[in-house]
């Protein structure tokens, strides 16, 4: 779907200046494309791995307050 939004909307013209008048216009494409870029990894990539480092960090605390409960 991303890529069809950037060839539907011709952000990738927009942003290797290949149609008229796309100087003025390349840095909002950049950005566009930037933009949809982050949009697509960060949910994808980011969020899972900062779930996990979370997940571990939480077992990693439950296992310590089982065994001190066991060691008192």
């Amino acid at each position: 779907p991303l890529l069809l939004a950037l060839i539907r909307f011709d952000v990738v013209s927009l942003a290797t200046q290949l149609s008229e008048g796309s100087g003025f216009w390349s840095p909002l494409g950049r950005t566009m494309i930037g933009g949809m870029m982050v949009s697509t990894f960060l949910p994808l990539v980011f969020i899972p791995v900062l779930y996990v480092i979370f997940e571990n960090r939480s077992e990693r605390a439950r296992r310590r307050r089982a065994a001190a409960a066991r060691g008192t």
